[in-house]
Parts: C-alpha cells; structure tokens; sequence
C-alpha cells in the first residue's frame, strides 16, 4: 500500500505539478501523502520555492526546500530515505 509519494525537483513547475497532483488526491478521496522536496541549485531561489509551495498540510502535502538542494545534509531524510 502507498501512503507517501515524494517528487524532487528544483523548478517552479515541478513545485507546482507536485502541488496539483496534492489537491487531485485530496480531491479524489486519496488516501496518501504528496512530499515535494523542492531543491534550491541556483536557476530558482528557495524563498520563491517556498513561496510557491505554500502551507503545509500534514498527511496530505507536505513540501520542503533546501537552500543547499541536493548537498543539503538533510536531501536524504527529506526524501524519506533515512
């Protein structure tokens, strides 16, 4: 049974693509979680990432970002990795 997704990516539309799919679970009466690892590498700021990501709602969309992205310490347990 899937109860988490995570997308990572470090693009406003990646951001945004994972976001919509958040409210079309929620929508359809899912029953998972959307994380969205948003990784800061430069071409886009994390305080736009943010901005975009919004609010978190637990147990339904729950983003991070990461001003280091990938080199963060924390890119693996944001993934759920760890």
């Amino acid at each position: 049974v899937v109860t988490r997704v995570v997308h990572v990516g470090d693009a406003p539309s990646d951001v945004l693509a994972a976001k919509a799919f958040s409210k079309m679970v929620e929508r359809d009466g899912g029953n998972f979680c959307v994380g969205m690892v948003a990784v800061a590498t430069g071409s886009y700021s994390a305080a736009e990432l943010e901005q975009l990501a919004g609010d978190t709602v637990p147990g339904m969309w729950e983003p991070v970002v990461l001003v280091d992205g990938m080199a963060d310490p924390e890119f693996l347990t944001a993934c759920g990795v760890r």
